[in-house]
């Protein structure tokens, strides 16, 4: 997993299943209809996901990257219907739900990854993720160039690994599409998990 150090991201196609995926998108039907709070906390919400991401934490182990899921996962969709660009960020804000004080959130900040699992085809047009590699090394609120932008093309069943300090963000989609993801934070086991 060097490259997800040095860059920030890695792709790994076709990571989970297709009856995992199914798994997923019957639970993503449920949350279409959903308060942004719901959507935000899915792990609270449905007891179909979170044995998901606990099995990719194993193979994530088995890989070679020690790590542990955490409780903060949530649902994201674009559409026809929704369909808005996200400019280029850091994910620098926990939610309070997670209660963790400053020193705990610069833990997360640091030594966390988001596992991001993708529903359906996405590329540039149609909503991808977009990252500026290596901008995690620089640490929050660094600045950045929009010209060393890479669109992130990803199939159904790939999953995203990035840092929440890597910026990142997805334009407008241009052609009529779907474009759902569930996406989880994990911590790599540098400190105590607590499980």
């Amino acid at each position: 997993m060097l490259f997800l150090e040095k860059n920030g991201y890695q792709l790994l196609p076709l990571f989970i299943s297709e009856a995992t995926l199914q798994t997923l998108q019957s639970c993503s039907i449920a949350l279409e209809g959903a308060s942004p709070n719901i959507r935000k906390n899915v792990f609270g919400h449905s007891t179909s996901i979170k044995p998901i991401f606990k099995q990719i934490e194993t193979s994530l182990k088995h890989k070679g990257l020690p790590c542990f899921m955490t409780d903060y996962c949530f649902y994201l969709s674009k559409s026809k219907q929704e369909n808005w660009p996200l400019q280029f960020h850091q994910d620098i804000n926990l939610p309070a739900y997670l209660q963790l004080d400053h020193s705990q959130k610069e833990l997360w900040l640091n030594q966390g990854f988001w596992v991001r699992i993708n529903l359906d085809f996405n590329d540039r047009q149609t909503g991808a993720l977009k990252v500026i590699p290596q901008s995690h090394l620089k640490g929050k609120n660094s600045p950045f160039s929009k010209e060393e932008v890479v669109f992130l093309d990803a199939n159904a069943r790939d999953v995203i690994l990035f840092s929440p300090l890597l910026y990142h963000g997805s334009d407008r989609m241009q052609q009529t599409a779907q474009r759902r993801v569930f996406q989880c934070f994990f911590q790599k086991s540098t400190f105590n998990s607590p499980q």
